[in-house]
C-alpha cells in the first residue's frame, strides 16, 4: 500500500467516527501527504497539533484511535520517508501521551 492509499483508509476511519480533518486535506492539496507530514512532524515542545489530539487522544478530547495518527504511521509504517528528528519527535508524542506501547502492538501482534 502506498502512503497516498494508507491516508485514504485513515481518513475514511477517522471520517467514520466524525471527524473530517480539513486543515490536513488543505495542507494534503498544497504540499501532498509526506510533505504534510513532515510540516506536522516539527518539534513543537509541548503543544500537539490539532490532528494528533483529535485523532489520537482518548474522549472527551479525541476518538482515541492513535494507530491512525501520523505519528504512528511515520513510525511504524513509512519510516524511510522520514528523518531521524521527525520520527524521534513522533515517538516524543505518543510517548507523551502513553499511546506508544499501544501504536507499537497493534503494528506488531505477539
Amino acid at each position: 500500500m502506498t502512503i497516498e492509499e494508507r491516508f485514504t483508509t485513515s481518513y475514511q476511519r477517522v471520517k467514520k467516527r466524525g471527524y473530517i480533518p480539513r486543515y490536513f486535506l488543505q495542507m494534503v492539496a498544497e504540499y501532498g501527504h509526506v510533505g504534510t507530514m513532515k510540516r506536522l512532524l516539527v518539534p513543537c515542545g509541548n503543544h500537539y497539533h490539532p490532528g494528533f489530539q483529535r485523532t489520537a487522544l482518548p474522549a472527551p478530547l479525541g476518538l482515541d484511535m492513535p494507530e491512525e495518527s501520523i505519528e504512528s504511521i511515520a513510525i511504524f509504517e513509512y519510516p524511510d520517508y522520514f528523518t531521524e528528528e521527525e520520527k524521534v519527535e513522533a515517538k516524543r508524542r505518543l510517548v507523551d501521551c502513553k499511546l506508544f506501547e499501544r501504536c507499537y502492538n497493534h503494528h506488531h501482534p505477539s
